[in-house]
């Protein structure tokens, strides 16, 4: 495979889905469910061939990441995600958000929680780009920073907004 660094040999997973523009970086998953690859791209001229990053690829350049750079951004005058968040997942076309709470850890991991309902995987943020590798999918974003403390994601027809979870106050005694 062509990359900005040169060609690399990667897994990949063909499969006959159709693809289109826009599509790249999607999930790819079995009859089961599960997170198999990351969409790609397809073979113009030739019905419903598309080429999909084996997720085994996906995990490697994640642990490749934490090892080489320890869950640190590369971009030092961004914020960093790490910490507790509030969040609200809003879809365009859908008058209700989903809210729930996450933290985003110093290890690469992370853990969102929706009335009980957790979703936990691994991240990494690197030249502005925020990865979210759960087995529900991969997402991919550049954050939009509202200072140091709000981002949000634009994920589909849909926005992810993050708001930096407040301290627990701590009760003092007089």
């Amino acid at each position: 495979m062509k990359t900005p660094d040169g060609v690399r040999s990667v897994r990949l997973v063909e499969t006959q889905a159709p693809v289109n523009e826009g599509d790249s970086g999607g999930p790819v998953v079995d009859a089961r469910g599960r997170l198999v690859g990351v969409t790609d791209s397809y073979t113009r001229g030739e019905r419903l061939v598309s080429q999909n990053i084996d997720v085994r690829e996906v995990r490697d350049f994640l642990d490749e990441f934490h090892a080489t750079h320890r869950c640190k951004h590369l971009d030092a005058d961004r914020p960093t995600p790490v910490g507790g968040w509030k969040y609200r997942l809003q879809d365009g076309d859908d008058e209700e958000a989903v809210e729930g709470e996450g933290e985003f850890r110093g290890d690469g991991t992370f853990e969102l929680s929706h009335q009980g309902h957790p979703f936990k995987g691994r991240y990494a943020y690197a030249n502005g780009v925020l990865w979210l590798i759960g087995e529900e999918g991969v997402a991919m974003s550049s954050p939009t920073w509202r200072g140091r403390d709000c981002f949000t994601l634009r994920l589909g027809d849909a926005d992810l907004t993050f708001d930096r979870r407040p301290a627990k106050k701590v009760a003092r005694n007089p």
